[in-house]
């Protein structure tokens, strides 16, 4: 997926450039590619069926063809939230979620702030550093097996 624009809820109310200015491209897993895709065929058809005009060209919109805004999502979390009997939860924490989990999962901080679109890494470490533990205890397992069975 590449990332090239944003939308100015503000301003303009149009797409302008993103804070860094650059494309970034994500890459996304098998099962979220393929749900995306069927959510896409489902998404056609719904706007043929109904006759609706997407002059945006967006998945995700309001009934006024205007993007989602992350307090309309947030909303939308905070009500799955009470559904479900667990605290609340915001976009903001699903990237800091996503962030750790990916560091936990042994990915490098390199990647790791590239897919968050930081420039430098010292943003992501900035941000994140209390994964800093998860990452120095990662990475002293990988010394102990390395330098233990070699």
């Amino acid at each position: 997926m590449s990332v090239n624009k944003a939308w100015d809820y503000k301003h303009t109310h149009t797409f302008i450039e993103t804070k860094n200015k650059s494309t970034r491209t994500i890459f996304l897993d098998k099962f979220t590619t393929d749900y995306l895709k069927g959510y896409i065929h489902w998404h056609d058809n719904y706007l043929k069926e109904y006759d609706l005009s997407n002059k945006l060209m967006l998945l995700f919109y309001t009934y006024h063809n205007k993007p989602v805004d992350n307090a309309s999502c947030n909303k939308a979390l905070k009500k799955i939230c009470h559904k479900i009997e667990s605290e609340n939860v915001t976009l903001h924490k699903l990237r800091h979620t996503h962030t750790g989990l990916c560091v936990e999962a042994g990915m490098d901080i390199i990647y790791v702030a590239d897919r968050l679109g930081h420039d430098d890494i010292n943003t992501t470490l900035k941000y994140y550093s209390h994964l800093s533990d998860s990452i120095r205890s990662n990475n002293h397992s990988k010394v102990d097996q390395f330098f233990t069975y070699n």
